[in-house]
């Protein structure tokens, strides 16, 4: 999508306002009251649309960048911890259901 990364306040406050804006954009507007056509991924988790944006930056996405930080850049300094602005923008990957009829 162009104009990346959005802010989650022009968007709205839930992962379900995510897809919505992800619909509009890729003018598939059929599944704009369809919540089981579109799968959200973070960070290889399937994402509840009920969920807040909020939620799911500091549960999943902070998580597992702060999990692979430590792995990779922290081993020298015990004691840091991510911060907000250390980590990047939260990507979502979206998934297409597709239901093929014989």
């Amino acid at each position: 999508m162009n104009k990346n990364p959005y802010s989650s306040v022009e968007i709205g406050p839930l992962m379900r306002d995510v897809k919505n804006k992800i619909c509009h954009h890729l003018e598939l507007l059929g599944l704009l009251e369809d919540d089981y056509g579109m799968e959200l991924l973070v960070a290889g988790n399937i994402i509840s649309l009920d969920l807040s944006i909020a939620q799911v930056y500091e549960q999943v996405w902070k998580k597992s960048n702060q999990s692979s930080n430590l792995t990779n850049s922290n081993l020298l300094s015990p004691n840091a911890v991510n911060s907000s602005r250390d980590c990047p923008p939260m990507t979502v990957t979206y998934r297409l259901q597709v239901c093929f009829h014989h």
